[in-house]
């Protein structure tokens, strides 16, 4: 490829049992508290030349680290419960650059992630243990503003 990245990157995502509740009625269900943490290194491939060319397609793969946990109270015994889980995951990404003006310019990029965790605890009797195997797979998709040095 004319150009090729190397770099990590850090994503924290946060919901609460309310900030994805979208129905008109009340809901009875365990409150619950979810953050995630995902670490990662990248490679990417351009396919144009980053730095003469206006526009800058790209490709590229990771491979990291997912890390994270819910906190909540059950539904009638209002017994609160604490489970962290772990586990690896790793994407492919198709993206484009746009020079704005100098350094400064636009990302935007689609990754198709794939990840699984293993949680430290079963709170709900999901699985057939103590834990329960969670599957993060699907899409991500960002837009940045971006300075190159």
């Amino acid at each position: 490829p004319p150009a090729w990245a190397l770099g990590l990157e850090f994503f924290y995502f946060s919901s609460t049992s309310d900030s994805v509740y979208s129905g008109e009625g009340d809901a009875v269900g365990s409150s619950i508290n979810m953050s995630l943490f995902m670490l990662d290194f990248f490679v990417k491939m351009f396919f144009f030349d980053p730095v003469n060319e206006f526009v800058h397609p790209y490709f590229g793969v990771g491979w990291g680290a997912l890390i994270g946990g819910f906190d909540g109270e059950k539904t009638g015994s209002g017994d609160e419960f604490s489970t962290s889980f772990m586990g690896p995951y790793s994407y492919q990404v198709l993206g484009i650059q746009v020079a704005i003006s100098g350094a400064w310019g636009l990302s935007a990029e689609f990754k198709n992630l794939r990840g699984i965790a293993t949680t430290s605890a079963d709170p709900f009797d999901q699985g057939d243990g103590d834990s329960v195997e969670l599957s993060f797979d699907g899409v991500i998709v960002g837009l940045t503003g971006y300075y190159r040095f």
